[in-house]
């Protein structure tokens, strides 16, 4: 499973590895919410853009739904408008 998740990371392109990693600060099992999510990784710095008509709101939520896709994260709840509401690390024991 180490190999497995080891590899998955290293895959990763280099935007989304911080954000993954900044998933370690939240407990085991804790539900993260998306949009908490994306502001907190706004205010650290890892999501950004040289470009000032591209909103980083935007830009953080395509980051988290690429995690989504990705497997490397676990979605939880869909609202009305089909976004996923939040997210869970995968446990690995």
């Amino acid at each position: 499973m180490k190999k497995i998740l080891l590899f998955s990371y290293y895959d990763l392109p280099s935007y989304l590895k911080p954000c993954l990693l900044y998933l370690s600060i939240f407990p085991e099992d804790h539900k993260i919410m998306r949009d908490r999510l994306i502001w907190r990784w706004i205010s650290e710095g890892l999501v950004y853009s040289d470009k000032e008509e591209t909103s980083l709101y935007e830009l953080g939520n395509s980051y988290f739904n690429e995690l989504v896709n990705r497997s490397m994260i676990q979605p939880i709840g869909i609202n009305v408008e089909g976004n996923v509401e939040g997210c869970r690390q995968h446990t690995y024991k």
